[in-house]
């Protein structure tokens, strides 16, 4: 054999190789949405750091979707493209789904989630705190209602983890995008905080989850929601933190 027949022998072997390959590692940024590519008759892995606890697809009559551990299995019933949106225990996932007709679809794809933003500057030494009812509701003018739900506090993440939940009180569809939630300390806005909504539309009478992941010491913040021209404000005792 000649070493232009071998090479191309081995260059074929590799894209062979290659060809088979499905099995890769995602990183999903806050602001991005990344794709994963499904076939028809074939079933892919999504698996993440932690348990997924509710998936919302576009267009869910088009796939079949399971939960199993930190793994969440979506087969194709359609040749379509949708959006996904995976709620963890910390963090929120938006994923593009494709259906292809070639073999270079996803059988497993291992997703994470960088918190490198949230947690710079100095480690807070603090142990973990489970899940703590929090009780305050207020109104953002005549648009959204406001409830507290839970404050806890991640070792792992060395960041505090405040959800609330947000109801659309209005006459019309409001985009998540336009609210506006921030956390403060003496009129300054807490460095690193990071805002995530369960879905970006909230339809008329609908209530979603809003997640604020935060750096603090002991002492008390105020938190704002912001509509338009509406604003409700509550002060969080520092007993909590």
């Amino acid at each position: 054999m000649s070493v232009n027949n071998l090479i191309l022998l081995i260059a074929l072997c590799l894209l062979a190789s290659n060809a088979k390959s499905k099995v890769r590692e995602l990183a999903v940024g806050k602001n991005e949405m990344e794709s994963i590519y499904l076939k028809m008759g074939k079933s892919t892995v999504l698996r993440f750091n932690e348990k997924p606890r509710k998936v919302v697809i576009g267009n869910q009559n088009y796939f079949n979707v399971e939960f199993i551990d930190n793994d969440v299995t979506i087969q194709p019933l359609g040749k379509t493209t949708t959006n996904v949106f995976v709620y963890g225990e910390y963090q929120t996932y938006g994923l593009l789904l494709s259906v292809i007709e070639h073999d270079y679809y996803d059988d497993l794809v291992v997703i994470k989630r960088s918190f490198e933003n949230v947690t710079k500057g100095s480690p807070i030494k603090k142990t973990s705190k489970s899940k703590q009812k929090i009780n305050f509701k207020g109104k953002v003018g005549g648009s959204l209602s406001v409830t507290s739900e839970n404050l806890f506090y991640h070792d792992l993440l060395k960041t505090y983890v405040l959800d609330l939940k947000i109801k659309n009180i209005s006459q019309v569809g409001i985009n998540s995008k336009e609210v506006k939630i921030n956390l403060s300390r003496a009129k300054h806005l807490l460095e690193g905080q990071k805002i995530v909504f369960e879905k970006d539309m909230i339809e008329k009478d609908e209530e979603v989850r809003a997640r604020i992941l935060f750096q603090s010491n002991l002492q008390s913040l105020s938190l704002d929601v912001m509509f338009k021209d509406a604003r409700w404000s509550q002060v969080i005792d520092g007993k909590y933190l």
